[in-house]
């Protein structure tokens, strides 16, 4: 016998029926979904799996099944033992497509997109020209200001990875040790120099 004919012909009756959790569907279709998102009354209803061969491991049923959505085939799932995964395998990628539309079908209207969405204070509140930064090793430039005044890095002092010290140079090429939060970072947008 081909395997084909073993999932075409496996009995389809309630007695010979399994069920394939949510969570595993989730994990063969990339989806993520928690059961009060989905009504499982409809999806266990159209989407059903038949045993073509189960065993029993210490409590519970495992084996090969056959997978049906609205008495069409397909695919297949595999559990070898009680704490083993199971795996979901369908006919071809229409079958996938047929299957992952059926679930998202199912969502009910309480689902929430789970987006963070910038609030009207995000996007007109004011921000700052410049930052600051605490370890000179964070700092990816070598330009800021201090003090109102540009200056250039040139030393991090990166012997010490948590150092809290520079080494700036003036425009008029004097140099100064500060510590690293006294520094400006401007933004990277234009119109700040």
């Amino acid at each position: 016998m081909k395997f084909i004919d073993a999932l075409t012909n496996v009995i389809r009756d309630e007695k010979n029926s399994t069920t394939i959790e949510l969570e595993e569907w989730c994990d063969a279709l990339n989806l993520s979904y928690t059961w009060d998102e989905i009504d499982t009354k409809k999806m266990d209803a159209h989407l059903k799996a038949y045993w073509v061969f189960p065993w029993y491991c210490t409590d519970q049923y495992v084996g090969w099944a056959a997978i049906y959505l609205d008495d069409e085939l397909v695919g297949s799932s595999f559990q070898s033992g009680r704490k083993m995964p199971l795996s979901i395998t369908f006919l071809n990628f229409e079958a996938a497509n047929k299957v992952e539309a059926f679930i998202k079908s199912c969502e009910t209207e309480q689902r929430e997109k789970n987006y963070d969405i910038l609030t009207e204070k995000d996007l007109y509140g004011e921000i700052h020209d410049f930052e600051t930064l605490e370890f000179s090793g964070q700092i990816l430039g070598d330009e800021g200001f201090y003090n109102g005044k540009k200056v250039k890095i040139i030393d991090k002092f990166h012997k010490d990875f948590i150092s809290q010290k520079l080494k700036i140079k003036f425009e008029d090429g004097k140099t100064k040790i500060i510590d690293t939060s006294d520094l400006q970072i401007p933004l990277r947008v234009k119109g700040i120099e």
